[in-house]
This record gives structure tokens, C-alpha cells and sequence, in this order.
């Protein structure tokens, strides 16, 4: 049986079915007609009437394999143009989600347009592709790739899509919609929403200041307490030492942990849910261990022994956990949190790769060296510490990877735009918000207008012009497609005119540095201000930039090596400055120029003002001052006294090193690097803070796991930094190492969460180094 479309009278390309249709089959004819006691029946080419089940006519409404189901009363076809992109599909398909706009024929018939005979929405056409597909396919919302959040979701508000679909794909993509409960009670209600939400009241913003620096306070604590020559005893003379100052700050801080534990679960909405949050379980671990070690010293026996008082000190790694406290106010912490937690079954499948190839060459490397009479390897489980400190190295290599359109068809005029043979198509007011632009003014636009099919025709960049399409549709942002050039997006946005606001803004935004040659009046100091400024407006400001290079070059190279104990010299000779030293009249010479760009450029450049604003400016002075300083050192009467003569300020020769800063200048290499660091200063932040949490968690746990070994290197937390730095960064100096058993299972989990913490800053930094690479050098993107 052929694939037939049944189609009632209410479309344009639906013709009656109340007279039979012939409908020819290869293998003879088939007659449809109407039946008025049984619905459609068919006949056969032998003259035979038989019955045509609805089912069967169903799989003719679609395409004999479509899993929609449609009737024949509702087995209507529907068109719906989208700015000018066109999809069909049938009613009953949109009837599913009656409360959404589309699925709703009361309220999507406010959009039909009689004369075409098709829905019309002036609405983004790429998020409309994932919608169409929502209705198609089961009511599932997927994002496409290159569409902008913001985008998507004023889309679906528009499109009116149900709010738990809606939800349920902000849960998918990790949006944190966190809802205010509040308690029903007057006075709960206004102390819950002191304790827990900062952001509706100053009164509220101090108290989370105040726990947050009490947090701070409590982890230092815990870190300095452990240094032998700062730490102090829970006992003295058998008695408990409360005037201990540790025992004070921490009996401070423990009270208000304890205050802020009973304020909350007096004030909650609900007692159950209290105690299901993680951040309340913190709070109640963080202040257990004080109350118990604090019962053990008042007991009996709490003093007795030289361990009185330590005997419950493994409870103290418990108070760690004060560190999750500071979720509650930072949201980097709660980006990581989110961030783990969707990549759990990611990190489970590199974890038991990473066991498998442990156990692989744990194995191997101790058959290896079984033979080997000097060898390290004494077992199998002894390699485990050997395979995960030499794998890391490896793994880090693998780590890098309500709408705003008003408008109604009776008022507006709709525009057709042809870009080379794609179609758009939306309301000439939504055009008009931009008049200064050629698409926006009439008079401007009607030279691209082409009689004969009604339609603005522009022979131009598809791609490009989809993001210009959506800068009219949506406020005016201007969003470059990721496969199209830099060049071609920004040579487009010149072709329409947008307005030159919006282009800087973008530029801002994509890294854009365009600098504004500004001139002195007078002509004097302009030609001078050329010269030593812009390098590409002659030769002569060509030859001094590079004479500049140069020696900024030679003095970084005599910075150096004049460090190198056979190559160095001496500032003072028979208690005289030596100024006959080769190193004395280079630096001399260096200096002599450095001083002549500073005063040249400072009395022609245009502003004073902004001159010494400028980083760069600042560090021309900043070169210069180490010289005079030692100079006038060395002049002094009592400058070559002693051995240490000329060397009681050698400190200020480091600031000499700034002069690399200077290469900035003509480098467009470190001025992308400068760029980068700046623009990504967020994500850096964000991975120095998740480090600052790794390495203090690692410190404490390697710290209480080694105490007890007799030849332990880590003395104290805070001499465990050092090595969590060097383990976490898969730096591995080995003049700091775990030797109990404890304290390398502790270790092989740091290397491991290192190499994770390292990935985070990776495609932050990669991308804005790309960015702001191709628009420096000119290499872009295709």
C-alpha cells in the first residue's frame, strides 16, 4: 500500500475527501471514499468494498513507521515559520503539551496568518530547532551547542513550556535554583533569614562576614598549633591548662560554631530537612571534637600520663571540616562542588583505569627487579607507592583537554531577507529599534530590495549573518558563530553598520586591544612623542625601539651573570667603588639610557598625569631607581667600610629585574601572555582557592597519619604544605615523603587529586590564549 497523507479541509494543501480519490498502486487502483455509517472505506480494483481500519489510515497520516499516533479528525498539517525557516508537523503532534503555546490551539491561533496559511513567529531559529524536536520526541529538552543560555531559556519562557521540563533541564545542566523556605513563625522567620541568606539584609551580610573570618581564624588555628616551637600543652602540672591562648581563641570559636548550630535548628523550617543538609551536618562535626576532648581533660583521669590530653588528639582532624563552612559563602567552592559531583561517573572510570594499570605494572616492575640484588621493590603492594608517583606524570599530560518583540499581524510589515540563498524573516519593527544601521532604515535597506520577489536580497556571509539576525531579535548583543572568522565576522558587522558602540563592547569582550594614538599639541614634543612611542610611524622610531630592546636585553644578561662566582667582581677596591668595572660601565650605559627614555618620553608625552598611571612608565622609574640608590651607597663616606661594603643594599638590584617588563612594550608574545593572565583571573582565582583546600586537607590528614612513625619529615602542618605543593603540582622534589603505610595511601590520593585540580584552569587559560592570540597576530580562526 502506497504512503498516503489524509488531510482535512483547513489547510491550503488539503483538498475534500467527501468524493472517492483515486490513488494509484503499481499493481492496479485504490479508491478512497467517505462511508457515512462506518468512516472510510476502500475499494478495491475488482469492485470490493472493504473496511479501512482507523490504525491503518493512522500510519498513512505519517509515514507507515512514525511512533505519533493522529486521527483523522485531528490528523491536521501545521506550518510554522520561524523567521523564515519553515517546519510541518501535525497537530495532534503539538496537542500533547496542551499548556504550552504551541501545543495550545486558543493560544497559538493569536500567531496564524491567514493569507499564507502558516503559524508565524519572529522568534531565535536555532533554539527552535531543539523545541521542534521537544514536541517531536517524548518532551525532552537539549540545548544546541552554539546557542547562549540566556537565549535558550527567554525561548522557552516564550515558547511557554512547562515549568518541571523546564526544571528538570536546569537540574541536567547544573543551574543551582535554590528555593526560599522560610518558617511560618514571625520571629524564626527573620532569625532564618539572618543566619542563611546574607543577601537580604546588612545585618545579615555581617554575620556571614563574621563566620567566615571565625572559620578562617579556627583553620589557622588548627595549622599553627602543630608547630613544635609554637605549640603548648593541654595539661600543666596535671591540671587542665585553660589559660592556654590556643584553648582560649579555640573555646571562642567553638561558641559561636555552637551558637550558630542552635540559633538554625531552633529557626528552621523543618527539623528533618535540617538535618539532611550537608552544610548542617558540617556545622555539628565542626564542633564535636571540642566538646569531647574538653569532657576527656575534665574527667578523672583526663590529665594523667605523659599523653593526658592526647589521647582523643585524632578527633582534632575532625575539626577540618570547618574548611566545607566556607561553601556556604563562596561560590568557587560551590562551582567545584557542583563540578565533581556531575563528573562522578568520569572520575570512577579514570580511577579504575588507573587501579587496572597500577596493578599491571606494580606486578611487572617487581618481577623485573626480583632478580636485582640491590632492588627496592620488596613486594607487590610496596611497587603500589612506585606505579602512582611515576603514572602522574603521565596522567597531567592527558588532562587538557515575556518577549520583546510587540508587534501583531495586523500592524506590522514582515520583511523577507534572502543572505545568498537563506531565508529570514521577521517584523520590519524589530529592524526599526536600530535605525543608524542598514538594515534598521528604511532608506538605507530599499537599495538590497528586489520587486520581482518582495524579498531584501544580500549577497553575503551566511554564517555570519545568523549572529547579526539575532542581534536585532535579542537587545542589541552581538555573539561571533565560533566557525567564523574574526576577520570575516567583524568585516560583516562594517558591511550592515552596526552601530559602533556595539562593535567596541564586542571587541572589549573578545579581547580587542585598540589603542587610541593620543598626540601632544605642540609639534615638537609630537614628533618626539612618535618617536619614542609608536615604533611603526618611521624608521628612525623603528631603529630606537630596537636599540631599546637591545639593551634592555644586555642588562637582564649582566643581571644574570654577574651572580656567577667566577665571573663576579667587587664594588669597592682598596676600600674605594671600582669604577672601572666592566660590569659597573655597562650597567652604567644601561642605565644612562633607560634615564634619557624616561625624561624624553615624560616631557612630551600629552598628559603628565596619565603618564604616570601607566604600568609601563612606572616600570621605566622603577629600572632606573636600584642603580642611583647603590651609586649614592658607594659615594657615601662610609660606602666601602667592611667586607659587606656596596653590598648593604644589594637587595635593590632584584628590582632591577623589572626591566623585563619593559620588552612588553614591542613584544606582542608577552603582551598576549599579559592579556591572558588578566582575562582570566577569575578561573586562576577559582583554582587557587580549590589548591588552597586540597593542600591544607592533604597537610592535616599526612601530618596526623605520620605522627606516630619515629623517622616522620613532616613536623607540623604547616611544614606539610611544602609537601603537598610539590606532590598535588606532580613536582616531586623527594627531600619531604610519606613512611608509614598510612601516609602513602594519603599520598597517592594528593598526587592523584592534584593532577584533577591542575585541569581546572587548563581550557580557562587556553581559550583566552587563543583568543587573544589570533586577534594580535592576525592569525584567525577558520
Amino acid at each position: 500500500m502506497a504512503v498516503v497523507s489524509i488531510m482535512n479541509n483547513q489547510s491550503r494543501y488539503r483538498r475534500p475527501i467527501s468524493r472517492p480519490d483515486r490513488l494509484n498502486e503499481s499493481d492496479g487502483d485504490l479508491w478512497l471514499f467517505q462511508s457515512p455509517d462506518s468512516g472510510r472505506k476502500f475499494r478495491d480494483s475488482d469492485g470490493s468494498d472493504n473496511e479501512l481500519a482507523l490504525e491503518d489510515l493512522v500510519t498513512c497520516c505519517v509515514d507507515g513507521s512514525s511512533p505519533h499516533s493522529c486521527s483523522l479528525q485531528t490528523c491536521e498539517r501545521v506550518t510554522i515559520n520561524v523567521s523564515g525557516q519553515y517546519y510541518e508537523t501535525w497537530a495532534s503532534i503539538l496537542n500533547k503539551h496542551p499548556t504550552t503555546l504551541l501545543g495550545n490551539p486558543r493560544k497559538r491561533i493569536r500567531f496564524f496568518d491567514k493569507d499564507r496559511g502558516e503559524y508565524f513567529f519572529d522568534r531565535h531559529r536555532p533554539t527552535f530547532e531543539s523545541i521542534f524536536n521537544y514536541y517531536q520526541y517524548g518532551g525532552k529538552l537539549r540545548r544546541p551547542e552554539p546557542v547562549p543560555d540566556d537565549i535558550f531559556l527567554r525561548e522557552l519562557d516564550f515558547y511557554q513550556i512547562e515549568k518541571e521540563k523546564i526544571e528538570l533541564y536546569k537540574k541536567e545542566e547544573g543551574y543551582v535554583s535554590e528555593k526560599m523556605v522560610l518558617p511560618e513563625n514571625p520571629c524564626k522567620r527573620k532569625i532564618w533569614l539572618l543566619m542563611e541568606y546574607p543577601e537580604t539584609s546588612f545585618a545579615a551580610y555581617v554575620i556571614a562576614i563574621v563566620s567566615v573570618v571565625i572559620t578562617v581564624l579556627s583553620i589557622i588555628l588548627f595549622c599553627v598549633e602543630t608547630v613544635p616551637w609554637l605549640s603548648s600543652h593541654d595539661c600543666v602540672n596535671g591540671k587542665p591548662n585553660f589559660a592556654d591562648p590556643y584553648f582560649i581563641l579555640e573555646t571562642l570559636c567553638t561558641a559561636w560554631f555552637t551558637y550558630e548550630v542552635f540559633i538554625r535548628l531552633f529557626s528552621c523550617p523543618s527539623k528533618i530537612k535540617y538535618f539532611k543538609d550537608f552544610q548542617n551536618l558540617v556545622d555539628i562535626t565542626a564542633v564535636i571534637p571540642y566538646y569531647v576532648t574538653l569532657s576527656n581533660l575534665l574527667s578523672p583521669d583526663g590529665c594523667d600520663g605523659d599523653s593526658a590530653g592526647t589521647s582523643l588528639a585524632f578527633l582534632r582532624v575532625i575539626r577540618l571540616v570547618r574548611i566545607f563552612k566556607l561553601t556556604k559563602h563562596s561560590a568557587g567552592l560551590q562551582v567545584l562542588i557542583l563540578t565533581f559531583k556531575a563528573s562522578i561517573e568520569g572520575l570512577l572510570l579514570f580511577l579504575v583505569a588507573l587501579f587496572v594499570c597500577i596493578l599491571l605494572f606494580s606486578s611487572a616492575i617487581y618481577f623485573a627487579e626480583l632478580s636485582q640484588p640491590d632492588s627496592q621493590i620488596t613486594s607487590i603492594p610496596d611497587a603500589f607507592w612506585w606505579a602512582v608517583i611515576t603514572m602522574e606524570d603521565l596522567v597531567t599530560c592527558c588532562v587538557d583537554g515575556s518577549s520583546p518583540h510587540s508587534c501583531s499581524l495586523q500592524t506590522c510589515e514582515r520583511v523577507t531577507i534572502n543572505v545568498s540563498g537563506q531565508y529570514y524573516e521577521t517584523w520590519a519593527s524589530i529592524l526599526n529599534k536600530h535605525p543608524t544601521t542598514l538594515l534598521g532604515n528604511p532608506r538605507k535597506r530599499i537599495r538590497f530590495f528586489d520587486k520581482d520577489r518582495g524579498e531584501y536580497f544580500f549577497d553575503r556571509h551566511r554564517p555570519t549573518f545568523e549572529s547579526i539576525f539575532n542581534y536585532y531579535q535579542y537587545g542589541g548583543k552581538l555573539r561571533r558563530p565560533e566557525p567564523v572568522p574574526d576577520d570575516i565576522f567583524l568585516r560583516e558587522l562594517d558591511f550592515y553598520q552596526i552601530e559602533k558602540e556595539k562593535i567596541e563592547l564586542y571587541k572589549k569582550e573578545e579581547g580587542y586591544v585598540s589603542e587610541k594614538m593620543v598626540l601632544p599639541e605642540n609639534p615638537c614634543k609630537r614628533k618626539i612623542w612618535l618617536l619614542m612611542e609608536y615604533p611603526e610611524t618611521s624608521f628612525a622610531a623603528y631603529v630606537i625601539a630596537i636599540v631599546s630592546v637591545v639593551i634592555t636585553v644586555l642588562s637582564i644578561i649582566l643581571f644574570c651573570v654577574e651572580t656567577v662566582p667566577w665571573l663576579s667582581s667587587h664594588d669597592c677596591v682598596n676600600g674605594k667603588p671600582n669604577f672601572a668595572d666592566p660590569y659597573f660601565i655597562l650597567e652604567t650605559l644601561c642605565t644612562a639610557w633607560f634615564t634619557y627614555e624616561v625624561f624624553i618620553r615624560l616631557f612630551s608625552c600629552p598628559s603628565k598625569i596619565k603618564y604616570f598611571k601607566d604600568f609601563q612608565n612606572l616600570v621605566d622609574i622603577t629600572a632606573v631607581i636600584p642603580y642611583y640608590v647603590t651609586l649614592s651607597n658607594l659615594l657615601s663616606p662610609d660606602g666601602c667600610d667592611g667586607d659587606s661594603a656596596g653590598t648593604s643594599l644589594a637587595f635593590l638590584r632584584v628590582i632591577r629585574l623589572v626591566r623585563i617588563f619593559k620588552l612588553t612594550k614591542h613584544s606582542a608574545g608577552l603582551q598576549v601572555l599579559i592579556l591572558t593572565f588578566k582575562a582570566s583571573i577569575e578561573g586562576l582565582l577559582l583554582f587557587l582557592v580549590a589548591l588552597f583546600v586540597c593542600i591544607l586537607l592533604f597537610s592535616s590528614a599526612i601530618y596526623f597519619a605520620e605522627l606516630s612513625q619515629p623517622d616522620s619529615q613532616i613536623t607540623s602542618i604547616p611544614d606539610a604544605f611544602w609537601w603537598a605543593v610539590i606532590t598535588m603540582t606532580t613536582v616531586g622534589y623527594g627531600d619531604k615523603y610519606p613512611v608509614g603505610i598510612l601516609g602513602k595511601i594519603i599520598g597517592s590520593i594528593a598526587a592523584l587529586t592534584g593532577v584533577l585540580t591542575l585541569a581546572i584552569p587548563v581550557p580557562i587559560i587556553t581559550e583566552n590564549f587563543n583568543k587573544f592570540y589570533a586577534h594580535k597576530t592576525g592569525r584567525v580562526r577558520g
